[in-house]
């Protein structure tokens, strides 16, 4: 379970460096951020956005939306992005369990109950976390939704953001200077092999949205 947090969290530190390396708009929202004088001398430009997040954490739904919003200046909207949301709070309850196994020796505390329901888990406060097969089957099925709602989502706020900050013709031959390093961001070979395709699927849907003809 551990190990599947981590990889939420290292998710959200290489999606915000990417963020930042490529949106002008984004990287002007962190200019305000300090980093330490050893990260400034002997970190590469590529990497120096990780420098900006060694004290940022991602192990829960309010860590993880306000982290975002502070560090590139997209923020994600609770209405409008239900399934976002949906699956932070999944993760949060994992997060929660995770508390336990590193921070009290693997009991359930009651803080930890609170938050994911007294009533409910009660009767579990000061007992051993056991975690079997089929529960770890779960734990990876959430952690790796919210890496695909969080990607799909925050790819949609930057679109959104540069929509208006260049002339589209509608037509990628022109278009992909400007636009295939955003979806480089977020494409993912594993989940789509063909990455031409993928990159003309996204651009038309671009177009489409925005009405760029």
């Amino acid at each position: 379970m551990l190990g599947f947090v981590s990889l939420v969290e290292s998710y959200c530190r290489c999606i915000i460096r990417r963020i930042l390396i490529t949106d002008k708009q984004a990287r002007s929202c962190s200019y305000k951020n300090n980093v330490s004088y050893a990260a400034a001398v002997y970190h590469s430009k590529d990497i120096l956005p990780e420098a900006l997040l060694e004290d940022a954490s991602f192990i829960s739904e309010a860590n993880i939306l306000e982290t975002i919003k502070t560090f590139t200046g997209l923020k994600i909207d609770r209405q409008k992005a239900a399934s976002v949301i949906s699956a932070l709070q999944k993760y949060d309850q994992i997060c929660q369990l995770r508390h336990c196994i590193v921070h009290r020796s693997g009991l359930f505390g009651t803080k930890n109950a609170i938050k994911l329901g007294l009533e409910k888990h009660h009767l579990f406060l000061e007992k051993p976390i056991i975690i079997g097969y089929e529960a770890i089957q779960s734990i990876a099925s959430v952690c790796d939704n919210v890496v695909k709602e969080l990607n799909d989502e925050l790819f949609n706020l930057l679109l959104d953001g540069i929509a208006e900050q260049y002339d589209w013709t509608g037509d990628l031959r022109k278009d992909k200077k400007m636009f295939s390093p955003y979806f480089e961001i977020f494409y993912s070979s594993i989940a789509n092999p063909n990455k031409t395709e993928e990159l003309k699927k996204c651009y038309h849907a671009f177009c489409q949205h925005f009405g760029f003809k």
